[in-house]
């Protein structure tokens, strides 16, 4: 399946909108953060989070994705400090966890890779 193919299916499969969900930057597919929450409740899933680090310049945070039935389905981590996050005033956390639960989403629909989230980075904001 081509990556346009895959793209299309996913769109549709999901119900997402070109307004709301989705859209391109510099020729790459980036979701929103509703776009992902709109996969997460139409599969269903469960997540779980554990902080790997917390340190008030450094935050990592491992989100696992499970099925409705307890399958688990995926693991990712998120991380955020200055170098990599805008205007978050040391939201750290909270950014470690959005990225974190954005790729284990993403991984869970073997979208990573063809997918990318607005969380991933502050240059990927529309």
């Amino acid at each position: 399946m081509t990556k346009k193919e895959f793209l299309r299916t996913t769109f549709d499969k999901y119900n997402l909108s070109k307004d709301e969900d989705i859209f391109a930057l510099h020729g790459t597919a980036i979701i929103t953060k509703t776009g992902i929450q709109k996969i997460a409740s139409a599969e269903k899933f469960k997540y779980s989070f554990d902080v790997i680090n917390c340190d008030p310049d450094y935050c990592a945070v491992k989100c696992t994705v499970s099925s409705f039935d307890d399958e688990v389905l995926s693991t990712s981590f998120g991380s955020a400090e200055k170098s990599n996050v805008k205007n978050a005033q040391k939201y750290y956390l909270e950014m470690a966890e959005k990225r974190a639960k954005a790729r284990a989403i993403l991984i869970a629909i073997d979208a990573h890779g063809y997918l990318y989230s607005e969380d991933e980075s502050d240059d990927f904001k529309k």
